[in-house]
């Protein structure tokens, strides 16, 4: 896998760890930007180069000052991000932060795993998706990614 500046929003300090245990198994080579709520993420946005734009974000939903759901309407916003991949990623699986991320123009949303081999699985899967073959997903089944036990057979060949 090549290098990818991959974006982590998450104020869940465990949480973050995890995900950067789990990226550093998979991709060494990456480099991982995390925020710890939406507004410190939309402020290292403003100030990326051509060189440390992201590739990928990575969104909780409940966070303070500006929440996921926010962070992600302020993302799609801006001309520059706007075709940035950007998969949700909560301990929720509300049906209204589903459908709100959806709305808001979320690539994927998916509820964290409760295992870091789940949750490298996972990771693993969103980096190595063409996403210039992305194709939104209007039905949900295919938009909502994902459980605590990881990705099943069927959610995982959406993203190949």
């Amino acid at each position: 896998m090549y290098s990818k500046n991959v974006f982590l929003s998450d104020d869940d300090l465990d949480d973050v760890e995890f995900f950067q245990i789990a990226l550093s198994e998979i991709c060494g080579q990456c480099t991982l930007t995390v925020s710890y709520d939406g507004a410190e993420l939309l402020d290292q946005l403003v100030v990326c180069t051509d060189d440390s734009n992201p590739d990928i974000i990575f969104l909780d939903v409940n966070m303070p000052k500006v929440n996921g759901l926010e962070a992600l309407e302020a993302i799609r916003e801006t001309p520059r991000f706007r075709e940035v991949p950007v998969v949700v990623y909560s301990t929720s699986s509300s049906d209204h932060f589903i459908s709100d991320a959806h709305r808001l123009g979320a690539n994927y949303y998916f509820v964290k795993p409760s295992t870091i081999n789940a949750l490298r699985e996972q990771i693993s899967m969103f980096l190595s998706f063409d996403w210039k073959k992305y194709v939104f997903p209007t039905d949900r089944s295919k938009f909502l990614l994902g459980s605590n036990d990881g990705f099943t057979s069927n959610q995982s060949s959406i993203l190949r």
